[in-house]
């Protein structure tokens, strides 16, 4: 089975008996107290694994203030710390040890940055301690008895990394939403059966582990997270991937993993778009099919782990992904392959044993691939015949000796065809006219064009266009009224014109890396979600041109030429990712920035002049 990325076994935690305790410690109080006194110079103290079951008071210890000062410039003991070198505490490590509580003393280290107190006895955690420290950025909880967390954990204005698996947790606090978390580990909680609503607000979030709990539905929650990279949702009780909202737009996810739950049916069951996802965990439910919707969208999938699931067929959204590298499709009710896998040249593993398919040969992956590649030539389907009656040569030629279009299943039933990397430098009519299905998906990158062929005026039905890595000098005017998705990336596009073709579907317009200077003051795409001009050479912003996409979540201007960021930029209502890193501009300052998306709107909206 293919998995994507081992799970490590559970670390044994080792029980020293009493006399083996009181040997360590008569050896080690030596040692203990030299590294407190490095401590005081570094800011950073390690304790773990020294089978502690208690703070050690030297922690606290400070030389007395009637003590003399010595003065001398002679060089100094080890052990000793010069009144000069002496740093408050930043990070505590007390891994690996014995403790059943925190002690209270801990919050006179304000200056406390990492707490790490995993795998130890803890069963409750101080309110009062946890309030003091306001520096906090990484707190790891995990491994211990806590039942509930401090209500004061949710007023940590700077903490971004909270790790509590492996508790006994029932419920999280409510007033989790008010954190600025970027990752989030729930997992190995037993007991744990709900997220709070407010889960919703964590708009900084990347990574999200919510695995090995008792959690059987999501239906209810908001789950839209713009910059979430991974989300693990393994082990679970989950029957349904469904969330509380029309669609799920999770355009930064690269990692899903949804395995050993109860899925069933057709998965996800909202509907999803997820364009950046390169692995997919799904093995070990009970899923029938996978959506065709969401397959064609996830374009730059490499990973697809389906095994020991009730699969019929395969899914048929899955032949368009040309980057899939792994397939696992084992023990499924699979009857046979069709012929158009082969064209997955990426493919490097397939795994389809346990299942009831006949008549593939042994051996590697390659030789299954080539073998179903040479039956779409011994089946002749009816897009090659039909494509042969419309040629004198058999097939369609394409200009300059590129090659021959020879559609297949693989189109048809995705809707997409792929003429990337063919060194075109044009497309003739005849080349869509001849096709007996309607692309959906068109893509052209790295090819020789140096404007947008006016045959794809006639293709009123492609929904995505991708033309990166090509010759564009100038934006594509073409008119295409369900186009939702267009990349024109890596080009040599200088400007967007002024009076723009309006393309009302438009969803997602990908610019980067060209030689934009400017843009105009009005873009003519009234549903436009997704904005990325990075790695231009744009020098200034006009508010005016993103202020009336009403529905624009993601803008990314990052690597340009920036001098300024004017404060109504903040008035976009429905900006939830903000990139402009890598400009010239000084204001906001980089600490803002790293904030995240929120805290530089706001300190822009409170900029806009009354």
């Amino acid at each position: 089975m293919l998995s994507g990325r081992s799970t490590a076994a559970p670390r044994r935690k080792f029980k020293p008996n009493a006399e083996f305790i009181a040997s360590f410690a008569a050896g080690g109080e030596g040692a203990l107290k030299k590294l407190i006194q490095q401590s005081r110079s570094t800011g950073s103290l390690n304790l773990s694994n020294r089978h502690l079951t208690a703070f050690p008071d030297a922690l606290w210890d400070r030389p007395s203030e009637k003590q003399s000062v010595n003065v001398s410039f002679d060089r100094q003991s080890e052990d000793s710390t010069t009144w000069w070198e002496a740093v408050e505490l930043c990070k505590l490590i007390v891994a690996d040890n014995q403790l059943q509580t925190l002690d209270p003393r801990v919050g006179a280290f304000p200056a406390l940055n990492v707490l790490d107190i995993h795998n130890n006895n803890l069963t409750e955690l101080p309110n009062e301690v946890l309030a003091s420290l306001t520096n906090l950025v990484m707190l790891n909880l995990s491994g211990n008895r806590l039942s509930a967390l401090p209500a004061s954990i949710c007023s940590l204005p700077h903490l971004k990394d909270l790790n509590v698996s492996s508790n006994c947790l029932r419920q999280l606090p409510p007033a989790i939403g008010a954190l600025s978390l970027v990752t989030l580990d729930v997992s190995s909680n037993d007991e744990l059966t709900t997220l709070p609503p407010t889960i919703s607000n964590l708009k900084q979030l990347r990574s999200l582990n919510v695995s090995s709990t008792k959690i059987a539905s999501l239906a209810t929650l908001n789950f839209n997270f713009p910059n979430l990279v991974e989300l693990d949702l393994s082990n679970c009780q989950l029957s349904q991937l469904a969330f509380g909202a029309e669609s799920i737009d999770w355009p930064q996810l690269t990692r899903l993993d949804v395995r050993q739950n109860k899925l069933d049916g057709c998965v996800p069951a909202t509907v999803a778009s997820c364009p950046m996802l390169k692995e997919l965990l799904l093995s070990n439910n009970k899923i029938r099919n996978i959506s065709e919707q969401f397959l064609r969208q996830a374009l730059r999938l490499e990973v697809l782990d389906a095994g020991s699931n009730r699969l019929d067929d395969l899914p048929s959204g899955l032949l368009g992904l040309k980057e899939l590298k792994r397939l696992d499709i084992s023990n499924n009710s699979i009857t046979k392959l069709p012929p158009e896998l082969g064209l997955l040249e990426g493919l490097n593993v397939l795994n389809y044993n346990g299942n009831l398919i006949r008549g593939l040969p042994t051996g590697p992956t390659s030789r299954i691939l080539q073998f179903l590649r040479d039956k779409i030539v011994d089946a002749s389907p009816p897009e090659i015949q039909t494509l042969s009656r419309a040629s004198s040569s058999g097939s369609i030629t394409l200009p300059a000796g590129s090659g021959i279009i020879t559609p297949s299943a693989q189109e048809r039933t995705s809707r997409t065809l792929d003429l990337s990397q063919r060194s075109l430098t044009d497309l003739d009519d005849s080349v869509f006219e001849a096709l007996t299905f309607k692309p959906s998906t068109l893509i052209l990158h790295h090819n020789g064009f140096t404007r947008v062929p006016t045959s794809l005026l006639n293709v009123e039905t492609v929904t995505t266009l991708i033309l990166h890595h090509c010759a564009l000098e100038a934006f594509p005017e073409v008119s295409l009224g369900r186009l939702e998705r267009l990349d024109v990336s890596s080009n040599r596009i200088k400007f967007l014109p002024i009076g723009l073709t309006e393309s009302p579907s438009l969803l997602e317009i990908n610019l980067s890396h060209n030689m934009i200077t400017t843009l105009p003051s009005h873009l003519p795409f009234p549903k436009l979600q997704i904005f990325i001009a990075a790695g231009n050479r744009l020098e200034s912003i006009n508010p005016d041109t993103f202020y009336e996409l009403s529905d624009l979540s993601c803008l990314d201007l990052s690597d340009n030429n920036i001098a300024r960021v004017p404060p109504e930029l903040g008035l976009c209502q429905k900006l939830k990712t903000l990139a402009l890193q890598g400009n010239t501009f000084k204001i906001p300052r980089r600490d803002i920035l790293g904030k995240g998306t929120e805290a530089v709107l706001e300190y822009l909206r409170d900029r806009v002049p009354a």
